[in-house]
């Protein structure tokens, strides 16, 4: 009962926007997907050793470091539903182009184009979910992540499918664009209420001040770890394991499938047992994970590995974004692009790191680094804001 009168409490127009706002979260997590279920695919038609993948995994580095301050600054000036729909169309483009490479270089040059469409989209979108959060007075961001890791499911699952059914990439990935635009500007309607803050200093970059710099550090963590996986757990099932390129797809499937459930369920949780506990057993349940992945001998003991890594890492990342509206002095937009400027510093240019280490101690080993950045989010914790404007937990 108590539910239901908090339901009717909050205004329609709320509602409608965090279906839209979640919609551009799902329609963000399927534009990843279905670039990442390709990997294993485009590498191989390729021939790109680890070390050419790495040099290729570069341009979304290159592109995310340069955008995600510009789209923090452009959140800011214009506003989030233009900034959601323009990154939804350039990032849809970048990722139909995608099947046009030819060689490292020119891979290179079109990941660049998708990671500043996809990267744009994703810091509006997460400004207005904790715009959003703010309003609803209790967590809604953990669960809006849930959204994203559906809908990367969705995009490697179905990319998975293609190459087993031998669909040629430049036709799946021309539909996949397709629905992304179309989908992206549709999710981009929202209202003024769903608006980010805008109040404060509007500079064209937004970069961290204070502590912003600790959460943008845990940020920071929890997106090398997911970038590790999604960019060389299907290279590491193939490579290491022996799989076939179908079945590789699957690591990031299996890891999105669990980061989704725990992350539709992150918000109830959150609220419960607050964000420093949720970080601290986050990090250690992810690093427990990572060990048994990589530990194993079979594809299946690697997939169950991966499993129990999406678990532990499935709240961080959002729970930095959700802390960083809590910071005084900056706009919510400014605050969430500052914290996302060093955090998926980690997301695209930790992978590409791994995979210049893995060209000389083998992959196996490269990524048990991801155990000890994993790990380290244990100890992170005490950086969170103790106080949250939703009520997430104090302690």
């Amino acid at each position: 009962m108590a539910r239901t009168e908090h339901a009717a409490a909050v205004p329609a127009t709320l509602r409608r926007d965090r279906l839209r706002v979640g919609l551009a979260f799902l329609v963000n997590g399927a534009l990843w997907g279905s670039w990442i279920g390709r990997i294993p695919r485009i590498a191989g038609d390729l021939a790109l050793s680890e070390r050419e993948v790495g040099q290729a995994l570069l341009g979304l580095a290159l592109a995310t470091v340069v955008t995600l301050p510009l789209a923090g600054g452009l959140t800011t000036r214009v506003g989030a539903r233009a900034v959601t729909a323009g990154g939804a169309v350039l990032g849809a483009a970048g990722l139909a182009l995608v099947a046009l490479a030819d060689d490292v270089a020119s891979l290179f040059g079109l990941l660049c184009v998708l990671s500043a469409g996809g990267t744009s989209m994703d810091v509006a979108m997460n400004g207005q979910g904790v715009s959003l959060e703010s309003r609803y007075g209790r967590p809604i961001v953990v669960g809006l992540h849930g959204l994203w890791s559906v809908g990367a499911l969705v995009g490697t699952a179905v990319a998975g499918l293609t190459v087993w059914a031998g669909v040629g990439t430049g036709g799946h990935l021309g539909v996949a664009a397709v629905v992304v635009a179309v989908a992206g500007v549709v999710a981009s309607r929202t209202s003024d209420a769903a608006e980010v803050d805008r109040d404060g200093p509007r500079r064209v970059f937004a970069l961290p001040r204070g502590r912003l710099w600790l959460l943008g550090g845990i940020a920071f963590a929890a997106a090398l770890s997911e970038g590790a996986v999604a960019d060389w757990g299907g290279l590491y099932l193939e490579r290491v394991l022996g799989t076939g390129a179908g079945v590789a797809a699957s690591a990031y499937v299996v890891f999105s499938a669990t980061m989704a459930v725990v992350r539709l369920l992150g918000d109830r949780v959150t609220a419960r047992f607050g964000r420093r506990p949720v970080v601290r057993a986050g990090g250690a349940v992810a690093a427990g994970g990572m060990l048994l992945a990589l530990a194993a001998d079979t594809p299946v003991g690697a997939l169950a590995g991966f499993a129990v890594a999406g678990v532990g890492i499935a709240a961080i990342m959002p729970i930095a974004f959700s802390s960083a509206g809590d910071v005084p002095g900056s706009s919510q937009g400014a605050a969430v692009a500052a914290v996302a400027a060093v955090g998926y510093a980690g997301f695209l240019v930790g992978p590409p790191l791994i995979g210049y280490l893995a060209d000389l101690v083998g992959l196996r080993l490269a990524l048990g680094a991801v155990v000890v950045v994993a790990g380290s989010l244990a100890l992170s914790a005490r950086a969170l804001p103790r106080a949250a404007s939703a009520g997430t937990g104090g302690h």
